[in-house]
């Protein structure tokens, strides 16, 4: 088998599973593994399914000998995973063990036409004069640049100030493609190593920061607000992994997580529970005027480092308790001017990113937030700039009432762009393990009652890989 996240690109093996590169971390791996399962998997649920040549495919994987690993690390991103029965395995003579789970196919003949078609793909110049060894010219007219193998793709076009190239997020990593205008023979006439062919992509139209999110696919073909407001609510009010000790209340009890909703998850693979007894744990609370400061002081009270944001507290820095400071500070997903910040070295408005590097901590255990309906920018920073790996555990307020500040766009676009940066944490390894749906506040859904929606969901994601 082919690695995974691009062996279903290859025509002799269109089928999307999983094997081992003994020079890849495992966790990259799986990641690389979800973001392909899921955009193959919003291509097969969509109307382009059939122009695609993509759909779902069940079967068996079996063995001649038992595994050393019965239950692979990636039985939570295919679908119906389960052991073999013994009546099933009688049909295989000769084999002793397997597994049944459902993935997904691609017909690559018809897959890579629609790919390229979709993305409005110019067919590259013919390798000639002025192409060195590094580089393989390609551009596209909407600024979607697909098709590449080589480790750097120079678009003759540069898109618009403040637009990024527009890439699959199983894309930005990885890609084992055939170059559809470049043989093994032309790569040697140019004096090419074969394995450019065959390289990861790391660095898409020049590396640096990312300048916007990969939305993702519209939930059905007519775009409207119900299918996308359908898809989103369903998919915020579904637990993508299972947590057995919530709250700090657990590390005494097993007390019901009902009604609580600032919940993290205390389970001992996840290592927060650790953090808070051997005192090495932090906590930051994103807030702007709230009195209700329970969740902070049991954290602090737990062994926890709490650093609560708000700018309407009174000193710049006030150490409430031992293990409990209050900063006022707010948090936003952009960095003050530089003529405004001079003028006031000491704005009390910054980016968490920015905060981090001030206050010298490299890693939050926690971040909770209660934003009121600034969330969705400064989480999409939080994605653009890659923090989220500093972050552990994310404890979020989602406002749902009215797009939030700087988001534009029709209803329909909007709640596409809530969804794709939801998917955006799936995508780096960010799991919901608890959903609160407040009842207290108006049952609307951008002004609408759509869905019995309330106007305000608690969140909480773990980080599958935090160490």
């Amino acid at each position: 088998m082919w690695p995974l996240g691009s062996l279903f690109l290859m025509s002799i093996q269109s089928t999307l599973s999983f094997t081992l590169t003994a020079d890849t971390p495992i966790f990259t791996q799986k990641r690389w593994f979800r973001e392909t399962f899921d955009h193959l998997s919003s291509l097969a649920s969509s109307a382009e399914a059939v122009d695609a040549g993509v759909h779902l495919l069940s079967g068996w994987q079996i063995f001649r000998s038992i595994p050393t690993e019965q239950v692979p690390f990636w039985v939570d991103v295919v679908l119906g995973f389960r052991k073999m029965t013994e009546a099933e395995l009688k049909k295989f003579p000769q084999y002793v063990f397997g597994h049944a789970f459902t993935t997904l196919k691609c017909e690559t003949s018809v897959y890579l036409p629609w790919l390229e078609k979709s993305a409005h793909v110019l067919r590259g110049e013919e390798m000639g004069e002025g192409v060195d060894a590094d580089t393989q010219r390609y551009s596209s007219s909407d600024c979607a640049t697909f098709g590449w193998v080589l480790p750097m793709v120079e678009q003759k076009q540069p898109c618009s100030r403040g637009e990024a190239p527009s890439f699959p997020p199983w894309m930005l990593h990885h890609v084992k493609w055939p170059h559809p205008h470049l043989s093994f023979s032309m790569a040697s006439q140019a004096g090419l190593d074969h394995s450019l062919l065959w390289k990861p992509i790391l660095c898409m139209g020049g590396c640096g920061p990312r300048w916007q999110i990969q939305l993702q696919p519209w939930a059905g073909p007519a775009q409207s607000l119900d299918e996308e407001a359908w898809r989103f609510l369903r998919y915020i009010s579904t637990t993508q992994i299972a947590c057995n000790h919530m709250s700090t209340d657990s590390l005494a009890t097993d007390s019901s997580p009902a009604n609580k909703p600032w919940l993290v998850c205390l389970d001992d693979r996840f290592g927060l529970a650790h953090q808070i007894r051997s005192k090495q744990c932090r906590l930051y609370s994103l807030g702007l005027g709230s009195d209700d400061t329970r969740f902070e002081v049991s954290m602090a009270n737990d062994g926890c480092e709490v650093h609560r944001f708000d700018p309407t507290v009174k000193s710049a820095h006030v150490l409430e308790s031992q293990r409990l400071w209050y900063h006022r500070l707010s948090i936003d997903w952009r960095d003050p001017h530089p003529a405004l910040a001079a003028q006031k070295p000491y704005s009390n408005t910054r980016k968490l990113g920015s905060i981090l590097n001030e206050f010298g901590h490299h890693k939050i255990d926690v971040l909770k937030a209660d934003l009121e309906s600034a969330e969705w920018k400064v989480l999409e920073n939080l994605i653009l700039e890659d923090v989220l790996e500093q972050i552990g555990q994310l404890v979020f307020e989602i406002h749902l009432h009215w797009p939030g500040f700087e988001v534009s766009g029709s209803d329909s676009s909007v709640v596409r762009f809530w969804y794709s940066l939801l998917k955006e944490l799936e995508q780096k390894d960010f799991r919901l393990f608890h959903s609160y749906k407040d009842l207290s506040k108006p049952q609307l859904f951008l002004k609408k009652d759509l869905f019995n929606a309330s106007s305000c969901y608690t969140l909480s994601w773990v980080n599958t890989r935090w160490k």
